[in-house]
């Protein structure tokens, strides 16, 4: 079990990693082109596995990115072996 003061050290790594993703997700902006520059992958994937882990789910509102991320189409090929769950 923690005691207090490591239980502080990691609330506050806990915090200052939440800002870090929000910080990148945001996306920065390229110094030669002033376009703004996406979070790469792997950022991505950190940030999503850190929203698993603390047991962070969204519902899919009308209209809400997550409604139109959900309403693309599933991709198609019966070239492609899927990696997990079952064959059709």
């Amino acid at each position: 079990m923690l005691n207090k003061a490591d239980e502080q050290a990691m609330d506050s790594l806990h915090g200052q990693l939440a800002k870090v993703l929000t910080e990148h997700l945001q996306g920065t902006i390229d110094p030669e082109t002033g376009a703004k520059v996406p979070a790469p992958a792997a950022i991505l994937s950190v940030a999503r596995q850190f929203l698993k882990d603390n047991g962070i789910d969204a519902v899919a509102k009308r209209g809400s990115p997550l409604a139109d991320l959900a309403g693309l189409p599933e991709f198609e090929d019966e070239n492609v072996i899927p990696l997990y769950g079952a064959q059709r």
